[in-house]
């Protein structure tokens, strides 16, 4: 996503602890929104990013704004009994 949207950053190599990276962003903007993604994540939409931060252009009183997250069993079986997850079966069936 960062190589297709000229107003996306990526910060990188940053050394040591992952502790400090709030220290480097101490010296943004305070209007600028970070957006954090694990370097695990296997699927992500290509809106996910731009409505993760519309949300919280909407509600700046909100502190964060997460995504639905899917990466337990549990997790899974529930996203597809209420149907937030269709299942493959489902859809051809």
């Amino acid at each position: 996503m960062v190589n297709t949207t000229t107003s996306y950053v990526k910060i990188d190599n940053l050394k040591g602890p992952w502790t400090k990276l709030w220290t480097y962003l101490e010296d943004f903007d305070p209007d600028t929104i970070f957006v954090k993604i694990d370097d695990d994540v296997v699927y992500m939409h290509e809106e996910a990013v731009p409505r993760l931060v519309s949300s919280l252009i909407a509600h700046p009183e909100a502190y964060a704004v997460g995504g639905h997250i899917v990466n337990t069993a549990h997790s899974q079986f529930w996203s597809v009994h209420i149907m937030i997850i269709v299942q493959h079966d489902r859809l051809t069936s």
